[in-house]
């Protein structure tokens, strides 16, 4: 009903997920929207199996999900799936020549000198091909699937979502099973995004949020709708308990994620400072300089430089085998010629620099330039500019 609609909405638009990423440069949420409507049209060709316009709609639109980022390579996986779960392999059929013509969007800009050659050595090149050092390579993606659920418990904000999913999860399970659908479309989700995505990143959880709203919010209703009667349900609960705990849960949710989305709105991004931070510290003469910043100092600092490297890029080499930290990371810098490192307080723990000691940095080929509120600059020692 209404009711639930928005409630629904309630809880979406003050996920901690939703309220950054509907800023920040990303395109999960787009991959998510077109994704869900993939899925709105493939439950309703289940419901009415003759009616293969639905079929065709869901997969262009899972086509054009992919061809935002292939992380929405999901979406055609885990449709064209679900209809051989079901048995239906004439719209399987339908379903996956459907997302073809969508799809085929993403290789639009393609040329003869970047083609589908060069695409190919990137794919190749990607951190999630990295085969584990512990695992044969047969079995690699044995050890994505086992880490997928790390991406549910990154952070308070994470943890408290996903307490509440859980607990609505297995304790409504027996009545959620009649929505099977919906269901089994989001474990084939999450099996394959285990095995597409780069690492267990929070935010792909955004991919997932429409299946999981859909599983908290039938049972909230479920149990709200049967809070009198007490209707016994799993682990010897009942409705009415059932009710007590999801509404502590749903509040420490609340609570977390909007604690979360007012220090997001209070620490928002203020490309002046940046603009500051740069003369203070660069001067005005910057046009040549290579820099290492965080991704929000691209903008619109990139105008003011020669090039400027994500801190994120490091940490991605990081997470696909490679080990720069400490010297090791300076040692790459001064192979990528940064003439100075904006580094924040998180990234220079990540990057090995807190355990580093002054004198550590006598033959590195940096020296600290300064220190601000929860940021350090490192400048290169020995800086050649070719006039």
């Amino acid at each position: 009903g209404s009711e639930a609609a928005w409630f629904a909405f309630l809880l979406t638009i003050l996920n901690a997920l939703i309220f950054q990423y509907s800023f920040v440069f990303r395109p999960e949420i787009m991959v998510m929207t077109l994704g869900f409507v993939s899925y709105l049209f493939l439950e309703k060709s289940l419901v009415d199996n003759k009616n293969n316009a639905y079929l065709i709609i869901s997969g262009l639109f899972a086509g054009l999900a992919a061809a935002t980022h292939l992380n929405g390579l999901i979406f055609m996986a885990a449709g064209g799936f679900l209809l051989l779960w079901k048995r239906n392999f004439k719209g399987t059929l339908i379903f996956a020549l459907s997302t073809i013509p969508a799809f085929a969007i993403y290789f639009y800009d393609f040329t003869g000198q970047y083609g589908i050659n060069y695409w190919l050595y990137q794919v190749n090149d990607s951190p999630a091909l990295h085969k584990s050092t512990i695992l044969p390579s047969s079995l690699a993606f044995l050890g994505k699937m086992l880490n997928e659920h790390l991406r549910f418990f990154h952070s308070p904000k994470e943890i408290s979502f996903s307490l509440l999913f859980l607990f609505m999860l297995i304790v409504n399970f027996r009545n959620l099973k009649s929505e099977d659908n919906s269901l089994k479309y989001l474990l084939l989700l999450v099996v394959f995004l285990s095995l597409l995505a780069v690492h267990s990143t929070s935010k792909y959880i955004l991919l997932y949020l429409p299946y999981i709203m859909l599983i908290v919010i039938r049972s909230f209703f479920f149990f709200y709708k049967n809070r009198l009667s007490q209707v016994p349900l799993r682990f010897r609960l009942t409705t009415r308990n059932a009710y007590n705990t999801s509404f502590v849960l749903i509040s420490l949710f609340l609570i977390t994620n909007m604690a979360w989305n007012i220090d997001i709105a209070l620490k928002k991004f203020d490309p002046e400072k940046n603009r500051q931070l740069a003369k203070k510290y660069m001067g005005m003469q910057t046009s040549r300089l290579n820099i290492l910043a965080p991704m929000t100092f691209i903008f619109n600092e990139i105008e003011h430089f020669n090039r400027i490297q994500s801190d994120l890029s490091i940490t991605e080499m990081n997470k696909a085998g490679k080990s720069y930290k400490g010297l090791e990371f300076l040692s790459l810098a001064e192979s990528l010629e940064l003439d100075y490192l904006i580094i924040t307080d998180d990234y220079r723990s990540k990057f090995g620099l807190d355990s580093m000691k002054t004198a550590d940095f006598v033959n590195s080929g940096y020296i600290i330039s300064g220190k601000e509120t929860g940021i350090t600059i490192l400048k290169r020692e020995h800086r050649i500019v070719n006039e």
